[in-house]
């Protein structure tokens, strides 16, 4: 009897330590969540959250962010990932870290939204997940809400549409810089408000089209002559080349609204935001000007 009890207490103990250690091990890897929360690409990827990710995700991370959006804040998602626009900052709770395997494991975390001050932004906290991987001797971040699979499409859709908008540059440079007064250079700049897709017969994109004739003085660029013309181009294959097949262009004059309104139909407030942008169009242009030199 004495030896049944013995054997029945060491059992007990075995179990407590035993759960005891499952404890200590989810503390830990909650901590360690915790810490990883601080390096979530939130309006920014911080040079320092490479040694807090897995290789992978950093690489496709670092190229989504380093990736200009074809269209004016297209890729703003990237750069609110968990606050938004709205001035506030993350506050991170770690509900739950749990492993799925010796080097997997999953964390639930709660989101709050708060002001600089640390008091709080009002409305709920949002759920997120984040992955994590054993590499080396340390917890990772694998992946956050699914991003590096939004960061992949986003890359392989810009890397699609640019072989479209080189086509486009050509089309502006071909047709309508040719009958701008002649200079040295002659730059497109195409500043793009939607882009529609069918198939790869009419990609369709409706912007402002600026065109830009420059001489080169010395080591600089001066605009001769230019111009814009909104509107939508339809790309498509032609004799084995990406090509614009037809241009809908906005009348000038007293036609210049009702055209406007009918090419770009559900875009047009946004084409009203692109053309009234000073600011915007010169960013372009410059732009422009940085890739024809290599800059």
């Amino acid at each position: 009897m004495t030896n049944k009890r013995c054997l029945l207490f060491s059992f007990l103990i075995i179990i407590v330590l035993f759960c005891v250690s499952c404890h200590n091990g989810d503390q830990a890897l909650k901590e360690r969540a915790a810490q990883l929360c601080q390096y979530i690409p939130d309006h920014e990827l911080k040079p320092e959250a490479k040694d807090f990710m897995t290789e992978d995700l950093y690489d496709v991370l670092s190229a989504a962010f380093n990736t200009e959006s074809l269209v004016p804040y297209d890729n703003e998602w990237l750069y609110t990932i968990v606050t938004g626009n709205g001035g506030t900052l993350p506050k991170y709770t770690v509900l739950s870290a749990n492993k799925t395997d010796d080097t997997h494991a999953v964390a639930e975390i709660s989101v709050e939204q708060i002001w600089e001050d640390s008091t709080s932004a009002g409305g709920e906290a949002q759920i997120h997940k984040m992955n994590m991987d054993f590499v080396g001797e340390e917890w990772l971040i694998a992946d956050f809400d699914d991003i590096k699979q939004q960061c992949i499409a986003y890359i392989r859709q810009f890397r699609k549409e640019k072989e479209v908008v080189s086509a486009i540059e050509k089309y502006i440079e071909d047709s309508i810089g040719a009958f701008y007064s002649p200079a040295d250079v002659c730059i497109p700049c195409p500043i793009i408000v939607a882009i529609e897709s069918t198939d790869s017969t009419d990609v369709r994109f409706y912007g402002d089209f600026w065109v830009y004739n420059y001489n080169i003085v010395g080591d600089s660029l001066e605009i001769v002559s230019g111009g814009s013309y909104p509107g939508c181009m339809h790309v498509g294959v032609s004799d084995d080349e990406m090509r614009v097949i037809r241009f809908d262009r906005v009348a000038d004059g007293s036609g210049f609204l009702p055209t406007a309104k009918s090419i770009f139909g559900k875009y047009f407030d946004d084409f009203q935001r692109v053309q009234s942008n000073e600011e915007l169009k010169e960013e372009y242009r410059l732009k422009s000007v940085r890739d024809f030199v290599g800059l």
